[in-house]
């Protein structure tokens, strides 16, 4: 795995406050006025604090405990996100036995824990199936076309609880971090990238599939995810037309 990209992803998707100026102030709490300051020497500070940082990240990625904690902030909600070097063969299915079985709308309410999103028709047409899965808790909206899925919106309760789902993110595929509406997320773009369903043990895959380009959104506890042949203003509209 690629120390460097890691970093670089990580990197991305840390916040980094403003440090304050509190020598400032300290003296004028006590009556003292500092003489103006270079923007270079303010800098300097936040600059010795990122460097601080990115070294400890570093050290940790080195270690292999360490390192598969520090990827799991990567992932959304549900959705756990791992950088490999390359994705494991693979080949896109047809099958989605992987999503569940499919069921009506008024029994996924009842089997989906919490406030089940549903999408509105008027904005994205019925779906062609609804599949739930009970481990994790997550329902499907499926829309078919004659070749196989033509887009995907899943509903996903909690984060992180015993088997989660875990994209695998090849070289070729990009990751980066936005807001929606308020809303943590993460679009994930270019070469397809590996989606699975994790064991709790966390060893092995269930199974696993190529999906295309895809959009999480951590709704409060609930992750929304999207797939398809979609650019990112087509993705958020599926997103908020969720409801």
């Amino acid at each position: 795995m690629s120390l460097d990209r890691e970093l670089r992803v990580l990197g991305a998707a840390m916040e980094w406050p403003e440090t304050p100026d509190l020598a400032a102030a300290v003296k004028a709490t006590v009556g003292i006025v500092p003489p103006p300051r270079s923007r270079l020497s303010r800098r300097r500070p936040v600059v010795a604090v990122a460097l601080a940082v990115l070294v400890a990240v570093a050290a940790a990625l080195a270690v292999p405990q360490a390192r598969t904690a520090i990827l799991r902030a990567l992932g959304i909600g549900s959705v756990r996100i791992e950088l490999v070097d390359e994705l494991p063969p693979l080949a896109p299915r047809s099958d989605l036995s992987l999503l569940g079985a499919p069921l009506a709308l008024a029994e996924a309410r009842e089997r989906f824990p919490g406030r089940l999103l549903v999408p509105d028709a008027d904005t994205l047409g019925m779906p062609d199936e609804i599949r739930v899965l009970d481990a994790p808790a997550q329902v499907s909206y499926v829309w078919l076309e004659p070749t196989g899925v033509r887009l995907l919106a899943s509903v996903i309760s909690g984060r992180f609880v015993g088997s989660s789902f875990v994209k695998l993110i090849g070289p070729e595929t990009t990751l980066d971090e936005l807001t929606v509406d308020g809303r943590r997320a993460l679009w994930i773009t270019g070469e397809a990238h590996g989606f699975g369903l994790e064991g709790a043990g966390g060893a092995d895959f269930e199974e696993l599939r190529l999906a295309g380009n895809a959009l999480l959104v951590d709704d409060d506890g609930t992750t929304i995810r999207v797939e398809g042949d979609l650019a990112l203003d087509q993705a958020i509209r599926v997103v908020r037309a969720l409801r």
